[in-house]
């Protein structure tokens, strides 16, 4: 990329000229061009202009005023009478083109609005101007890399330098710099830091579902947080969380910011290079199971899907795989699927390891028969990343209706069930749901009653068997049975009540 030449401050016409960044000022050519940049940062939280200073970038997806165009015009006359130097609108990520309502907002204003092409990521944006104005403003950079040395304990007479893990005594130095206590939050199943805060599960829950691409502003109980996603390119390690506070100064998300950037780096240091391949692959599942389709779609799934060894010429499907005592055990899958040489993607959800893998049933599921006790579902057969969800959903299903052996790993595959099971599947759960409970509704008025009829389905239909499971005499049973005729309104020898029975109970999990 180029770096202009050290002849003053960075200007916004500056910024449009640098080809490789594909920018495109969509205001007028007057609302602008001469506008002084002095930093740049992605946004997606309320009321940005508390974070960032004047005569910053600012950039943004839309995520938050998305269908908005009310906020649309607050945000625009919120940064421009903050001073903020223009808006940088990603397109293709939430929405294809830049709302009309900003647009006519910034016109209306004066305010500079630049679209920045989807095959431009923020960081490349942010990285031109940073390295534009460190190299116009040596007190800047001094400060910036005065800054960095105390976060690394650079100072030879620092006690903290040795005596602890590299990442924990750099959060122990940026506490004075914030003013309060700082929280780790790990999205890989590690410790956060400090291991007990109060509120470090309802801050995971929170941010879950927030884009990992900037700051983002979260709410516990009557308490505000400001979370910093800590990554460095795709690889995402966790969050870093600092209680908001009335009266914060916008050099605080800065500093933040460098702290968040140099743990990132510190966790990429540490991993050798098949660690980075696994957070490749775990990026890329999670972007089809838990985030949805790309805005190119499915096909842009599997475009990334083939660089890391998919061709879908064959089935691919999910496994899921549940360990035995909550235990974390991603590893071991993965060296498990190694061995057998077949491309998959790999992530946890909770103590779950979920896999997508192309190959042979028989392949697949012998690849994991080594792994310790626990339980195995397989989804169905699917020939594209973006249908992984199905897949899941039925690993999903079957280990829902699996009994655990203790000391064993026992699997279970979508492929095997029987039809009725197969016929629950596909169907909608809350369908289901509720036209089993009303077949079921009478029976479980008289829980006597309803206990024998699953039990009697549970036997076979074999009255003895089932007098024997029940501790009754038989004669008991067949009255029960009669009195569950009356009751359904329908004979037991009947095909059509049986089958009513043995799904309704299947889909309930009660045989």
């Amino acid at each position: 990329m180029r770096i202009l030449p050290d002849d003053g401050p960075l200007r916004l016409a500056d910024l449009l000229a640098e080809a490789a960044l594909g920018l495109r000022l969509l205001t007028a050519a007057d609302t602008g061009p001469a506008r002084q940049i002095d930093g740049a940062h992605a946004i997606e939280i309320a009321n940005p202009s508390r974070w960032v200073p004047p005569h910053w970038l600012l950039l943004t997806t839309g995520m938050r005023i998305q269908r908005k165009p009310a906020e649309q015009r607050a945000l625009v006359r919120e940064l421009a009478g903050s001073n903020i130097a223009a808006l940088g609108y990603a397109t293709g990520i939430v929405t294809r083109r830049v709302p009309a309502a900003l647009l006519d907002e910034a016109d209306r204003l004066g305010f500079p609005v630049i679209e920045v092409p989807l095959e431009t990521p923020h960081r490349d944006v942010i990285g031109f101007v940073q390295q534009k104005v460190l190299s116009s403003s040596p007190e800047l950079l001094q400060r910036v890399l005065q800054t960095q040395e105390y976060l690394m304990g650079v100072a030879e007479d620092d006690p903290l330098a040795h005596a602890e893990a590299p990442e924990i005594a750099l959060l122990r130095r940026l506490q004075p710099l914030v003013g309060t206590e700082v929280i780790l939050l790990r999205t890989d199943g590690r410790p956060n830091w400090p291991e007990d805060h109060l509120h470090a599960r309802e801050l995971r829950e929170a941010l879950h579902a927030r884009p990992a691409n900037g700051p983002a502003e979260v709410g516990v109980g009557d308490l505000r947080y400001l979370a910093l996603p800590v990554r460095t390119g795709p690889y995402m390690f966790g969050w870093l969380v600092r209680e908001a506070r009335d009266g914060d100064g916008a050099q605080l998300l800065p500093v933040l910011r460098s702290a968040a950037q140099l743990l990132g780096v510190m966790y990429v240091a540490r991993e050798h290079e098949p660690a980075e391949l696994r957070a490749q692959r775990r990026h890329l599942l999670e972007s089809a199971l838990f985030h949805g389709a790309t805005a190119n779609g499915d096909g842009d799934l599997d475009r990334r899907a083939r660089i890391v060894g998919f061709d879908f010429g064959s089935d691919c499907r999910v496994l899921l795989y549940r360990p035995a005592g909550n235990r974390s055990a991603l590893g071991q899958v993965e060296a498990a699927l190694n061995a057998a040489r077949m491309p998959f993607l790999a992530t946890t959800r909770g103590a779950d390891v979920v896999v997508f893998a192309q190959g042979g049933r028989e392949t697949l599921v012998g690849s994991v028969e080594s792994l310790p006790s626990g339980q195995v579902g397989v989804g169905r057969a699917v020939r594209s990343l973006g249908r992984a969800k199905e897949s899941l959903t039925d690993a999903e299903f079957v280990l829902g209706r699996m009994t655990a052996a203790p000391g064993k790993l026992t699997v279970a595959d979508f492929s095997d069930l029987s039809l009725a099971n197969w016929l629950i599947a596909r169907l909608p759960s809350a369908e289901i749901a509720e036209k089993s409970g009303d077949f079921l509704a009478g029976l479980r008025e008289q829980p006597l009653l309803f206990e024998t009829v699953v039990a009697y389905l549970g036997a076979d239909l074999d009255t003895t068997a089932t007098a024997e499971a029940l501790h009754l005499h038989p004669n008991s049973v067949r009255y029960r049975l009669t009195r569950a005729e009356h009751v359904l309104g329908a004979p037991l020898r009947r095909p059509e009540t049986i089958a009513g029975l043995h799904a309704a109970l299947l889909s309930e999990g009660l045989l």
